[in-house]
Parts: structure tokens; C-alpha cells; sequence
């Protein structure tokens, strides 16, 4: 599934620096980022020292300084939980590789600066670029328009 992961994000990389509004928010030139598939027990740990929030998340964005983002491409790192992954899959009654994509898209936005938790309009400008990247086939949406925030 790591090989999957790289895949989908290196693609969404190139699709996302095609979309004029997006690519503004990044660095000019090719952009790169990282991720990490992780279990619960590290996943915890992140979210405990960086969100505070004592459970495991889906997914976690570290983004890179921006003057080291800007000289080098790259945006930054992701984690992604592969049992929250899991569950959410089942939840939301698709594929494991579906949820993969979900999950790569948020926390790429979150990389280029978006934050559905500073407010309503946030949240629906960033559920609305999930909806683009995510493409036509997105018939339950993004994390965005599943929490309803």
C-alpha cells in the first residue's frame, strides 16, 4: 500500500499544480511531499503532541517551512492511519484505496494551506477543492463533507 500511496499522491501533485488556484498557493515548479502509512499506536502519539487530541486520526499534514518549500518543492509530510483508513473504508462502504485518495487529497490541501477548522468558509472552500481534486466519481465527498463542518 506504500508504493499506492506515493502513486496517488505523486498524481495528485501534478493535477493540483494544473488547477490555477491551487498551484498559486504552492511553490512554482515541481512539487514533491512525502507520507507515511502508520499503525494506531504512533498515529496516537502524533495527534497527542501536535493536535492534542489523545486517539488516533486519519490523517495528519506537517507542512514544510515556507522558505525551504519555496527553494525545494516540497510541501511537506503526511501520515496517514492504516486501521482509521480501514474503518472509514467500511464506513463509508468503498474501498480501501478510495479512503487512500480521500485521505491524500485533505491532507494535500492542508499542505497548500487550507484549514476546514478555522471557520464555515474555510471549511467550504476546502470541501469544495477536495470535491475537484476528488473528481465526478466522489459520491459521498471529502472528509470536509462527511464531518459537515
Amino acid at each position: 500500500m506504500e508504493d499506492l500511496a506515493r502513486r496517488q499522491l505523486n498524481a495528485l501533485l501534478k493535477a493540483a499544480r494544473r488547477v490555477p488556484t491551487l498551484a498559486k498557493k504552492g511553490p512554482k515548479g515541481p512539487w514533491t511531499a512525502g507520507v507515511a502509512l502508520l499503525p494506531s499506536a504512533p498515529m496516537r502519539a502524533l495527534n497527542k503532541r501536535y493536535r492534542r487530541k489523545d486517539r488516533p486520526t486519519d490523517v495528519l499534514s506537517f507542512p514544510s517551512p515556507r522558505d525551504f518549500r519555496s527553494r525545494s518543492g516540497y510541501l511537506g509530510d503526511l501520515a496517514i492511519c492504516v486501521p482509521v483508513l480501514r474503518r472509514q473504508a467500511r464506513e463509508q462502504g468503498h474501498a480501501e484505496t478510495r479512503e487512500l485518495r480521500v485521505l491524500l487529497v485533505h491532507g494535500l490541501l492542508h499542505l497548500l494551506g487550507f484549514d476546514h477548522e478555522k471557520g464555515p468558509r474555510q471549511a467550504r472552500e476546502m470541501g469544495r477543492w477536495e470535491a475537484v481534486l476528488l473528481g465526478r466519481g466522489a459520491t459521498r465527498g471529502g472528509l470536509v463533507a462527511r464531518s459537515g463542518t
